[in-house]
């Protein structure tokens, strides 16, 4: 008799966690198809471990022309400055360039620094043990901020872009943590709003806002 029910449990064990990984699975797959649905600019990953979401800039294509541009010039007037400057003596005019090359040099690097965030800029939100990760930034240098499991609350869709119609969110998504209301995603399209709402819902329900 104890053999029968030894048996009976250990197939009754190997039902319930054949049960368990398909229902994983089936999960997984729900995920994938979601992940899918929202674009292929978007990537959105799920393990058993949590969530990662990984959102590049979205290009500004007039934006970028401009900048190069502008850059084109910005490097002719910092030629002539220079060029001034080194050609011979140091007098009134000489002193007024070099200060406005500092001037000018500061904001050729600040611009070549958006240009560059146009192309390669990424923001990136990660969901595991209940606490929120959110990252912004280039490839090599990122500033990340981390919220403790109940911090970061009340994801919801933020309002609609002036420029874009209804179709396009100016902020993404907006959430609350530290007392303020924060954003991830600038430039998500509404359905991929609506895509990782769901994936964040499925590790964190009750930190997203119903609506």
């Amino acid at each position: 008799m104890d053999e029968r029910d030894a048996a009976r449990r250990r197939i009754a064990g190997q039902l319930k966690g054949r049960a368990s990984s398909q229902a994983r699975a089936e999960r997984m797959r729900a995920a994938a198809r979601d992940s899918q649905g929202a674009s292929e600019r978007v990537a959105i990953r799920e393990t058993e471990d949590g969530l990662g979401i990984h959102v590049p800039v979205p290009r500004n294509t007039p934006l970028s022309l401009f900048l190069v541009f502008w850059l084109a010039c910005w490097g002719a007037g910092e030629w002539f400055a220079i060029s001034e400057i080194l050609r011979g003596g140091f007098g009134v005019t000489d002193i007024f360039l070099a200060f406005w090359l500092v001037i000018w040099t500061v904001a050729g690097l600040g611009t070549a620094a958006v240009l560059f965030w146009q192309f390669v800029g990424r923001e990136r939100l990660f969901i595991t043990g209940g606490a929120v990760v959110v990252e912004s930034g280039l490839p090599f240098r990122a500033k990340s901020r981390i919220f403790r499991k109940g911090e970061a609350v009340n994801f919801r869709r933020a309002s609609p872009s002036l420029f874009g119609g209804t179709s396009t969110s100016a902020k993404g998504i907006a959430y609350d943590a530290g007392g303020h209301t924060q954003y991830f995603g600038a430039g998500l399209t509404s359905l991929e709003v609506s895509s990782v709402l769901a994936a964040i819902e499925r590790h964190l329900p009750e930190a997203v806002a119903k609506s």
